[in-house]
């Protein structure tokens, strides 16, 4: 028979493990909350992009509230942040395994964004002819076609197809140099843990990531060159995500505060970095209450989130394009347009469907079928280990 304080602990146990149960059909390892953030984050993007002007013509206010839709981009990098480290966690990183991940993240995100690239000259060819709309797309030639397939549009200073793909270009700059830190990581915290008596892996940690952090963050300042194109202005939003996890994986809130302590004094009070700190400490708060698994678990949400990434690459191009042709068919009033802005938004979320379903499902089921397999983690690396979990 167990005590009635026992029986009041495993009670206490089984109500926080029901808490925190993904919903059911939850892919293992997920952050439900996470995937309901994505689908609000694209939310907003698609509200700011297609809502801002028409609003400014009938409520200047509402249309500066739309503004805030961009912050879905922050969003996006702190849960970026957060779902890469976690995706990597418990992987020795060694040079064939970075070009599994890497390899496996390529298959899962290129075809959708490549199909989006046909989408833009297709559409953009279709009104040109059709409606006699200028096509800025046209100009861009197949050389900077091809700089856009490999993500260095930015680099070469070419015309972007779409506003929105340089958070793609980032996003990939992100993922290299995040690879390449935990790397350094690894090998740098067994070396450590068997110099310190505890609080080594930590320091290994603040010795790897507080450079780049400090590079951001003087970037951002204007207090150190950066390079065109480069990802390092925002890699203080991503790495806040990076921090997030380990929050979650490790219950290190000492690095997390400073983190956030650090981006707050040093990137200033901008909106962006006062978005990424505020959604990092509702992800702390939802650990902390073990709510991870139930906040935006309901059926909506994680369907908005599902197809997050498709209605984010062909919002602009279809609900823009729909909007203007509605509006050219039927002159409306300045309410009118409003009307088919929010029409247009719909018809986006709809085709983004179709685009997930067509597109994304299946460049989702190959990135799958790359195994990226541990290689086999030195004793050393595995000492120290044992150490941190002691």
């Amino acid at each position: 028979m167990l005590s009635p304080g026992a029986r009041a602990k495993l009670s206490a146990a089984v109500e926080s493990a029901a808490q925190s149960e993904p919903p059911r059909g939850a892919r293992p390892g997920r952050i439900v909350f996470l995937d309901g953030m994505r689908g609000i984050a694209s939310l907003l993007v698609v509200i700011f992009h297609l809502l801002w002007h028409p609003l400014s013509e009938v409520s200047p206010r509402a249309a500066a509230a739309t503004v805030f839709g961009f912050h879905g981009v922050t969003i996006f990098f702190v849960v970026s942040g957060f779902a890469i480290t976690q995706s990597l966690a418990g992987l020795w990183i060694t040079p064939p395994t970075a070009g599994r991940f890497l390899l496996r993240r390529v298959c899962r995100l290129d075809p959708p964004y490549w199909a989006s690239l046909v989408l833009v000259l297709a559409i953009g060819a279709a009104a040109r002819v059709l409606l006699h709309q200028p096509a800025p797309e046209a100009t861009v030639g197949a050389s900077g076609f091809l700089a856009h397939v490999f993500y260095l549009q930015y680099f070469l200073d070419v015309p972007s197809l779409q506003d929105v793909y340089w958070t793609l270009a980032f996003e990939i700059q992100f993922y290299l140099v995040l690879v390449l830190l935990l790397a350094a990581h690894q090998r740098l915290a067994p070396v450590l843990e068997r110099r310190l008596a505890r609080g080594g892996e930590a320091l290994a940690f603040a010795v790897v990531f507080a450079g780049p952090l400090a590079y951001s963050l003087l970037s951002l300042r204007g207090l150190v060159p950066t390079p065109r194109g480069a990802c390092f202005q925002s890699w203080y939003v991503f790495f806040i995500g990076v921090a997030a996890q380990r929050l979650v994986a490790r219950d290190d809130w000492r690095t997390f505060g400073l983190v956030l302590l650090a981006s707050a004094a040093s990137a200033g009070h901008g909106q962006i970095t006062q978005v990424a700190i505020g959604f990092a400490l509702l992800i702390a708060l939802g650990h902390h209450r073990r709510k991870l698994g139930v906040w935006l678990s309901g059926r909506g949400w994680q369907l908005l989130g599902r197809i997050s990434y498709s209605l984010y690459l062909v919002h602009a191009i279809v609900g823009g394009r729909f909007g203007n042709l509605l509006n050219r068919l039927f002159s409306p009033t300045p309410v009118g347009r409003v009307l088919t802005a929010l029409a247009s938004g719909v018809a986006a979320v709809a085709f983004a469907q179709l685009f997930w379903w067509a597109v994304e499902r299946p460049s989702l089921a190959l990135s799958r079928r790359i195994s990226v397999r541990a290689a086999p983690e030195p004793a050393a690396a595995r000492e120290g280990a044992l150490t941190v979990a002691r």
